[in-house]
């Protein structure tokens, strides 16, 4: 890939990748996924740029949550789909809900917010879609509940 359409690869590979279908994923899961994606951005052995994963926190702090599709993902291969869609919010395209809730274009969210769409550099594309913190996710708060699950079945027994 000539060094002059890499820019162009990254982008592509996002949108081609962002194809989920169905009913929207919960909030607090898809913001579990972004937190995870941003701890392992955080690492700095991922190819992504400072810059990236700061507009990630960001979203993160302004309440900036990318639709996200239930179906669309194998898990085999990572989170393509879901991770995908998160990637579009990044380059201020797709979908997003606000801090109300509201859905809104991501670029409109992002210009309300302050925060400026980034342009990915070699590398970013893969490396922002390519985990399973979408499945990671929904293990967490699956485990969240759970452990209430568990707190409440003791206090019932107990009261039995």
């Amino acid at each position: 890939i000539p060094t002059e359409m890499r820019a162009q690869l990254q982008r592509s590979l996002v949108r081609s990748h962002a194809a989920g279908s169905g009913p929207e994923v919960e909030r607090e899961v898809v913001r579990a996924l972004m937190l995870l994606r941003l701890s392992t951005l955080a690492t700095g052995h991922t190819g992504v740029r400072r810059e990236t994963a700061q507009l990630l926190a960001a979203l993160i702090s302004h309440d900036i949550t990318p639709v996200v599709h239930e179906y669309g993902s194998l898990g085999c291969s990572g989170d393509l789909a879901p991770l995908s869609h998160c990637a579009l919010a990044l380059m201020g395209e797709g979908t997003v809900r606000d801090a109300t809730g509201t859905l809104v274009p991501a670029a409109e969210a992002l210009a309300a917010a302050g925060l400026t769409p980034v342009e990915l550099a070699a590398k970013e594309g893969l490396a922002l879609i390519n985990g399973t913190d979408g499945m990671l996710g929904m293990l967490v708060m699956a485990i969240a509940d759970l452990r209430r699950l568990l707190r409440t079945a003791d206090i019932a027994a107990a009261m039995s």
